[in-house]
């Protein structure tokens, strides 16, 4: 796989699309040649020909950098690991019929947190996730070039 070079903003909003779809990525990988780990590897049919094999190595790089997140978190900070399991639907889905915003406050009231700690604790587990893929050594933050002429 090539190494990446981002933008934070864009790294963020990959690391968050990605937690949000890691339970069906996950399934996905394990359906098309991948058992858990420790087990051995084996082709259990042929992997979906929609995906390159690039696809399917960004997939599996994914999977680990969010299960690393996960396994950090649950060490560290086993509250922020349960709202992160929680609110990305890593093991369970989220009920899409319900609104975004029910669902924020189904959190907030399970969590005892306000409606800012909501997103703060959000930012801090992509933050999380955003150090880990940095971690990877597959993503290099960008530097975005500052400008060093006076505006008029």
């Amino acid at each position: 796989m090539v190494i990446q070079v981002l933008l934070l903003d864009e790294l963020k909003k990959e690391a968050a699309r990605q937690l949000f779809s890691y339970r069906q990525q996950a399934a996905m990988l394990r359906r098309h040649g991948r058992k858990k780990e420790g087990e051995r590897a084996t082709r259990l049919r042929a992997p979906d020909p929609a995906l390159s094999p690039e696809e399917w190595a960004y997939l599996r790089l994914w999977r680990r950098i969010v299960e690393r997140t996960e396994a950090y978190l649950k060490e560290m900070d086993p509250v922020l690991y349960r709202f992160m399991v929680r609110y990305f639907g890593l093991h369970s889905p989220i009920n899409r019929r319900r609104s975004k915003r029910l669902r924020h406050f189904e959190i907030m009231e399970e969590f005892h947190i306000s409606d800012s700690s909501v997103y703060k604790w959000r930012a801090k587990v992509v933050e999380l996730t955003v150090l880990e893929a940095v971690r990877s050594r597959k993503f290099i933050l960008a530097h975005t070039p500052v400008s060093t002429e006076p505006e008029d």
